[in-house]
């Protein structure tokens, strides 16, 4: 029957929808139908034109490998959501191209020299405060970048530069807003407390059921297991490895010769030269030299200055033009060269300082090239043992049976929340050091297990979950006694904070401190000078902060009370010490120059802010959450 029903409907139905389409394609046209489109890509655009969504996606990885990098480890992408990450890095670049755009408007060129200077003023590249090669050129190749790549980011970069500082420069703080705040900041009060300690009141009793069950109810999660999951976890560790691993001499001598020039100290050289357009000019030059006169001298004279002639500061030979290098480094101490042709011109140089290198020797390498081939072996073994057991799992070996077949034991754990502690609230040592592994166990199913997991420390893991206990509250009558504590503690509190007010009401009275106290055998303490923030002294130590707060919120003679987590204090203030600008020039420049950069980050971003205006900056909330699904 069905099939004649289908039958008799799919000529004449099919036959009137189609038709249908049909009119309302020539009526309406095939624009509307945007339901059947396909959605577009979200945006991130300057000035119209998009910024591919793989450049934001490359720039968001490395993002996360900073922070990774940074010792925070493995982070789950619920983390990096939190803490906005992918929105952190869709407007830094954002800002960078309308930076970039902006600048390429403005024509704004950067040159070589300016390129070069920066290069060589950054720390990174100095050692010994001369620019170091070698440590430009392992810098590029350990983040994977050509010099001529890197210098294109740096020229980049410098533009960017110089349009902030354009807006930036000159920022500081007015002299009468720095005195305004270094007076407030740095104002001291002295007073006098009485402290009136909980655990020194009567002994409350005992509460009755409704007080029991209303204390229980307040402090819910006080009396509340967290989940709890039981299992079993099989380490690989290079340690337990690396004990049993020797090091022959032969295999020692061979590791040595092998990175003999990787420990070998070069000599490094300080140099000067004097550049000449020919040949003729430098050899006179040298004759000048050669008569006594002083070098900067004849420098000076072929118009080069005392910072020119340094241009090359302290090198090393590889850190020279081989044309340099040779005759350079024969040179003796203060010596002038004879002219040297270079295509960069002809130089006539000398050297100030001379660093001798120092060659290794196998004694004086021989515990550190030891550990790490002993490191190394282990982990070449660690790495095949996890693997063994990946394959036994794999196999359909159960965890246990794996690990037994490659002599590794198998730890049970009996509960572990999810900060890896156990029942007794002791944090478990075999997760020290290897948050990934916790994490997995954290999140892994019953009776499946992890899978193999590799730590940042270079061990190795396979975890079990078995069972898991969810997190509940504990039964009123199984906490009943901490309960009562809870309860017994509160009402001191509240009697301690009674008797505080009641000796604040007698010195509002009239009565001194001293003599309100003395009824309840109290004597006043009289507090050292500190800050608003508590502190006593510059780096000094930090009296209680509610002391403190107390005391900036009293006129001079004024009492109240401040809460301390295990009584409350009676606060007097006794005076008040203005602070001298005057005095203190050192720390009112330091607050000047703090408040002037303040004031120059915020004109930055205001500007910045401006100028994504301009340059009619879009960005596509749906492209910052792309970057988390990826």
């Amino acid at each position: 029957m069905l099939q004649s029903i289908r039958d008799k409907t799919a000529g004449v139905v099919v036959k009137v929808l189609f038709l249908f389409l049909v009119v309302s394609f020539a009526v309406w046209g095939i624009g509307d139908y945007r339901f059947l489109q396909r959605k577009e890509a979200p945006v991130v655009s300057v000035d119209g034109e998009a910024i591919p969504l793989e450049t934001l996606r490359m720039e968001f990885q490395r993002d996360v490998s900073r922070l990774r990098q940074g010792g925070i480890g493995e982070i789950d992408r619920d983390v990096l959501r939190q803490i906005g990450l992918a929105t952190q890095t869709v407007e830094r670049v954002t800002n960078q191209t309308v930076l970039d755009r902006t600048a390429s408007k403005l024509n704004l060129i950067v040159s070589d020299a300016v390129v070069r200077r920066r290069i060589q003023e950054d720390p990174n590249f100095r050692i010994g405060g001369a620019f170091d090669a070698n440590a430009f050129r392992r810098t590029l190749q350990e983040n994977g970048l050509s010099e001529a790549r890197f210098v294109e980011l740096m020229r980049v970069d410098a533009a960017r530069s110089a349009l902030i500082e354009a807006v930036t420069l000159g920022a500081g703080a007015p002299p009468l807003l720095a005195e305004r705040l270094y007076r407030h900041r740095e104002e001291k009060r002295r007073g006098e407390t009485l402290f009136i300690a909980a655990a020194a009141m009567p002994d409350p009793g005992q509460p009755n059921d409704a007080e029991l069950k209303a204390t229980y109810e307040a402090n819910a999660e006080r009396f509340t297991d967290p989940e709890f999951r039981s299992g079993a976890l099989v380490r690989i560790g290079l340690d337990e490895i690396r004990s049993s691993i020797q090091i022959d001499e032969e295999q020692l001598k061979s590791e040595f010769e092998a990175r003999r020039r990787e420990f070998a100290v070069p000599e490094f050289r300080t140099i000067e030269v004097i550049r000449f357009d020919d040949e003729a000019a430098a050899k006179a030059a040298k004759a000048k030299l050669d008569s006594g006169a002083a070098f900067l001298d004849v420098a000076q004279e072929a118009g080069q200055s005392a910072d020119q002639i340094k241009i090359f500061g302290r090198a090393q030979a590889s850190g020279l033009p081989s044309e340099l290098a040779k005759p350079i480094f024969a040179l003796a101490l203060e010596a002038p060269s004879e002219p040297i042709v270079t295509p960069l011109g002809v130089f006539v140089a000398r050297v100030t300082a001379i660093e001798g290198g120092t060659e290794p020797t196998l004694d004086s390498l021989r515990v550190r090239l030891t550990d790490e081939m002993a490191r190394r072996a282990a982990g070449e073994i660690a790495y095949r043992t996890a693997t063994r057991i990946e394959e036994l799992i794999n196999e359909g070996k159960t965890l246990q049976e794996a690990a037994a077949a490659a002599n590794i034991p198998v730890v049970a754990l009996d509960a572990v929340d999810a900060a890896g502690r156990g029942r007794d609230g002791q944090a478990m040592p075999i997760f020290a050091g290897a948050p990934e592994v916790l994490r997995a166990f954290s999140e892994a199913a019953i009776g499946r297990d992890t899978g193999l997991i590799e730590t940042r420390a270079g061990a190795y893991f396979f975890a079990r979950v078995d069972s898991v206990t969810p997190s509940q509250r504990r039964a009123l009558d199984a906490v009943k006694a901490d309960v009562v504590a809870v309860w017994q503690q509160d009402k001191r509190d509240e009697a301690a904070r009674a008797r505080a007010e009641e000796i604040v009401a007698k010195v509002k009275a009239g009565a001194e401190l001293a003599a309100a106290g003395e009824p309840f055998s109290l004597t006043p303490d009289a507090t050292p000078a500190m800050r608003r923030d508590g502190t006593v002294g510059g780096t000094g130590p930090r009296a209680q902060a509610a002391v403190a707060a107390r005391l900036f919120q009293l006129k001079p003679g004024e009492v109240g009370t401040a809460p301390a987590g295990d009584g409350h204090y009676v606060v007097k203030l006794v005076e008040i010490i203005a602070a001298d600008p005057a005095a203190d020039a050192a720390g009112v420049k330091r607050l000047t120059d703090g408040l002037g950069e303040q004031i120059a980050v915020e004109l930055s971003q205001q500007y910045v802010r401006a100028l994504r205006e301009r340059r009619n900056a879009v960005v596509d909330q749906g492209a910052v959450d792309s970057l988390y699904q990826n």
